[in-house]
């Protein structure tokens, strides 16, 4: 994607250029087909323009509207919807880029944009009446979006590289937020590596008006929605692939080949067999890329280091004769090679690091091949394949065997696994979690709890 940065001086002063220029300078790696930037006294934004649909080759921002300036880096899922609403016609939608429309849902929306804009973005808005800066985040927060506040100023960009780049800023590192990385806690989607540096989080805005004031919401959530009721569960199977099939036709819009990776499991795999016919309607192709395991010398089974070649290669077969399957086996990387690349792009560690040096070793052969846009199963297993946990323990509680008897029939390919994963562990978890608690009292308050009480809690 694109990328944008800003600086907003609620001091009043003007934004120097060679701040801005740093800024540029520093995430230029963000816009290899051009890009453009506008101060206008107390504000300076810039696009870095990365060409993905045929719409940006008409990609011109920032965008000048009625209310003032907006930037975005954004990919439309709903862009249909959008050139419908504002009845531009079939003619001028080829030559009406995403960036435009992000434009025009801000003059006509203003900070209320958010709930009408479906896709991966971030913006930056600036309300030149009401001295106004907006800065929003899609609901899945796919596009990036940094903030920084220093003194009399608020900057923001999609790469921290940016603002890092400031002169006079403090480079801090969060050492606090970097354990919980490393040990795989990072409920905090806020905080970064360093102290003073934030991320907007997804689903939200920022407000930032003179003096510094700023008001930050959410504007979705999925709490409190309509609940969708079928009748039959072949009505909710179809529902589910309409929308599946929407959302894959959306990501397929680009000027060169699509890819994609493939796993031997359902997220990546029914991705892949929804995008084959969509692309082989059109006469197109689809590679598709398996990671590889280097199988150890001591001739231990495929099984032990997760080879799912086979798995994949089945389903790549399913999907269509167009689907061009390539294996990578990442033979050339090392663990720590991705972890630099890691840090290279984001200033800041990330969970599972021991991971991203195959999908490195992809996405090079992704680039390799010209790929247009690269499709993945991000999110799967909490989505597509989720089978639950505690389904069929939860259905027999609320005396629907019928349900409870489906989810263990069809919840893992394992009888165990489905005993252990429906009814035994989130039926036991509870209690091993007060057991676990008791057992990290200190001894000396434990003293003075009652010997038939204490020995009624131990296990």
């Amino acid at each position: 994607m694109s990328g944008i940065y800003g600086i907003y001086r609620y001091d009043g002063a003007p934004v120097a250029a060679d701040w801005l220029e740093r800024m540029r300078s520093a995430m230029a790696f963000y816009g290899p087909d051009g890009g453009g930037s506008k101060a206008d006294g107390p504000l300076g934004i810039g696009h870095l323009l990365h060409k993905i649909g045929p719409e940006d080759e008409y990609e011109q921002q920032p965008v000048e509207g009625s209310r003032g300036p907006v930037v975005s880096a954004a990919r439309l899922d709903n862009r249909e919807e959008l050139l419908a609403f504002f009845q531009i016609s079939p003619g001028e939608a080829a030559s009406t880029s995403d960036g435009r429309l992000v434009g025009m849902a801000f003059d006509r929306w203003g900070e209320e944009l958010g709930v009408h804009l479906q896709g991966d973005w971030a913006l930056a808005g600036w309300d030149r009446r009401e001295r106004k800066l907006l800065l929003a985040r899609d609901v899945f927060g796919t596009g990036n979006l940094y903030i920084h506040q220093g003194k009399g100023f608020i900057a923001f960009a999609s790469s921290l590289k940016a603002l890092l780049a400031i002169p006079g800023v403090t480079k801090q590192p969060d050492l606090l937020r970097i354990a919980q990385v490393l040990a795989g806690w990072q409920h905090d989607a806020e905080l970064t590596a360093y102290e003073g540096f934030r991320r907007l989080v997804w689903a939200h805005s920022l407000s930032v008006g003179p003096e510094g004031q700023n008001k930050c919401w959410r504007y979705w959530s999925p709490e409190g929605r309509e609940l969708v009721n079928y009748r039959r569960d072949e009505d909710y199977e179809e529902a589910f692939l309409e929308h599946y099939t929407r959302a894959v036709q959306v990501c397929l819009r680009t000027t060169g080949p699509v890819a994609a990776t493939l796993s031997g499991g359902r997220d990546s795999g029914s991705v892949t067999a929804i995008a084959a016919p969509l692309l082989a309607s059109h006469g197109r192709e689809l590679t598709a890329y398996t990671s590889m395991p280097c199988l150890p010398p001591d001739g231990a089974p495929k099984t032990r280091v997760g080879h799912e070649w086979d798995l994949a290669h089945a389903t790549a077969l399913m999907a269509g004769a167009n689907v061009r399957h390539i294996a990578i086996d990442a033979a050339e990387y090392g663990v720590l090679q991705g972890i630099e690349h890691l840090l290279a792009i984001h200033d800041g560690p990330s969970h599972p690091g021991d991971h991203f040096y195959w999908i490195k070793a992809i996405v090079d052969a992704a680039v390799c091949d010209r790929a247009g846009v690269l499709l993945t199963g991000q999110m799967g297993n909490a989505t597509v394949s989720w089978t639950g946990s505690g389904s069929a323990l939860l259905a027999l509680l609320g005396r629907r065997p019928r349900v409870a008897w489906q989810l263990l029939l069809h919840a893992e390919p394992n009888l165990w696994f489905t005993l252990k994963r429906q009814i035994l562990k989130p039926a036991l978890t509870p209690a091993l979690r007060s057991v676990r608690r008791f057992n990290r009292i200190p001894r000396s308050l434990g003293r003075h709890i009652p010997p038939s009480i204490r020995g009624w809690l131990r296990p």
